[in-house]
């Protein structure tokens, strides 16, 4: 055990304890009339908290690098800690103890700790810098300006005027010797955007950062009717990371971890929210979005484009989308916090699946893309997945994305043990024999995966046969042998699917 751990182990008990003692000393009566009556129970409790916390990894803080995996030990023991108690205090109908003192000293707890978690985060951010770089290698920018000739030279004057000389570069070596009959733009008014691009215009580059685009989708749609086939949109946007690491140099640290919850609240979840999505961008004007990475290239191949490079150059996330097809304009995105997936159901049928959005928005038009440029992990999941959010990746651990899956169960469009209905991209990547067995019987809420625990795709499609194979022979008999192996599995030897 490390001497930063054992720092964390004194400093928790003394928070603990100080908060439990507040409480206490709130009540009635007073600290010293209330204290004896909890002073074993104490005892007990400060045992469970701290066993609790060690089985979840919370005082191993230090040696984590991603503020979900400082947060989620946390959560995840502190609300251990808190089921434990309620289970104790209504097992036992104890009512020495007071619900109040107990859940607000472990709550009140929780917040400084996340606070904490997140102050300590922030403050190391600046040595991490932007993380999130693209899994390939990226246009540079040119030695010298010189290689450039003529027309293309004089409008890479135009964009030095505003741009550095390695973003020129970038837009440069995107657009290639289409650059001098390019249109070059620094504006957010999709006006701007008709009026100065012409229809069969071979590309654009827009200096001002998306954030300040109100109609995003309207624009990159408008941007697509007017390139030719194969036309190159060069773009630049400050992504959420960008953002915070931005936040974090310009601000003390406890300020930047305060006022975390806050600009969490108003740029991400109000705008995701349908009663105050309206309300946000009126007082916003659309203004300033909040954009993570995953939501960018989501939206510019939802429009119609196909990235074909991407770099962080002085704070901003550059982009060059080319043009491949037509933009998705019915296309619905998953926006909000519970969405519906167009998933292949039986008889080959698409399903409206209903989860927890886990991904930032528009992440679902990334998975060509994802597949293209990650790898696989065991479990059949992408290697470094930045379309998952960070209170997705503890929705994920817990099940509770997939809770709205009942709602299919109930209408009859799946079953209690099964195999999960896909994406079809997913789909298409499975064998025609396990397609056609696949869409023969229902999908169901608990795949075989957790009773196999398969490492590949390869292994995970071997699990699928064998239970289609099983189950159109046996089908009740089989469900019931999964479900009790796949309960068996999750709960004692914490299988996960990600």
């Amino acid at each position: 055990m490390t001497k930063s751990s054992l720092k964390l182990i004194f400093a928790d008990i003394l928070l603990l304890t100080t908060t439990l003692v507040v409480f206490l000393a709130l009540r009635g009566g007073g600290l010293a009339t209330q204290w004896p009556r909890y002073d074993i129970a104490y005892a007990v409790f400060l045992a469970v908290w701290i066993v609790v916390s060690f089985a979840f990894g919370k005082y191993a803080l230090f040696a984590r690098r991603r503020i979900d995996e400082m947060l989620v030990p946390v959560v995840a023991a502190n609300g251990g800690a808190l089921a434990a108690s309620a289970f104790l205090m209504y097992a036992t109908s104890d009512t020495n103890y007071s619900r109040t003192v107990v859940f607000g000293a472990i709550l009140i707890t929780t917040f400084v700790e996340l606070v904490y978690a997140s102050h300590h985060y922030f403050t190391h951010a600046e040595s991490r810098g932007p993380s999130h770089a693209a899994p390939r290698d990226t246009l540079s920018a040119p030695d010298a300006l010189p290689a450039f000739s003529g027309a293309t030279r004089a409008r890479a004057g135009i964009l030095l005027e505003t741009a550095s000389l390695k973003a020129v570069g970038f837009a440069l070596n995107a657009l290639k010797d289409s650059l001098e009959n390019a249109a070059v733009v620094h504006s957010n008014s999709l006006f701007t955007a008709q009026s100065i691009l012409p229809y069969g215009a071979p590309g654009m580059v827009n200096l001002q950062r998306l954030n300040e685009v109100r109609g995003i989708n309207r624009y990159f749609q408008v941007v697509n009717e007017r390139l030719r086939p194969g036309g190159v949109l060069v773009g630049c946007v400050e992504t959420l990371e960008q953002r915070m690491y931005r936040l974090v140099r310009t601000f003390t640290p406890l300020l930047v971890a305060l006022g975390y919850a806050f600009d969490f609240t108003f740029h991400r979840v109000l705008p995701k929210l349908a009663p105050t999505r309206s309300h946000y961008f009126n007082l916003t004007r659309g203004y300033s979005r909040v954009l993570s990475r995953a939501e960018v290239l989501g939206r510019l191949y939802c429009c119609g484009f196909e990235v074909i490079a991407e770099e962080n150059i002085d704070g901003l996330f550059w982009f060059a989308a080319r043009k491949v097809k037509q933009p998705m304009r019915d296309a619905p995105p998953t926006y909000g916090p519970l969405i519906a997936l167009s998933r292949i159901g039986r008889d080959n049928k698409r399903l409206a699946v209903y989860k927890m959005r886990t991904m930032h928005p528009y992440s679902e038009y990334l998975q060509e893309y994802i597949y293209k440029h990650y790898n696989l992990k065991e479990g059949g999941k992408f290697q470094n997945d930045f379309r998952v959010t960070t209170l997705g990746r503890l929705m994920r651990k817990t099940f509770i994305d997939e809770l709205p899956m009942f709602i299919n169960f109930f209408l009859g469009q799946m079953k209690l043990v099964g195999v999960r209905p896909l994406s079809a991209h997913y789909f298409n990547l499975y064998s025609k024999e396990l397609q056609e067995k696949r869409t023969r019987v229902k999908p169901g809420l608990i795949p075989p995966f957790y009773a196999d625990n398969p490492k590949t795709l390869e292994e995970i499609q071997a699990s699928e046969m064998k239970y289609l194979t099983a189950y159109l022979k046996h089908p009740w008999l089989t469900d019931v042998r999964y479900f009790f192996l796949a309960v068996f599995n999750i709960v004692f030897r914490r299988f996960r699917s990600s």
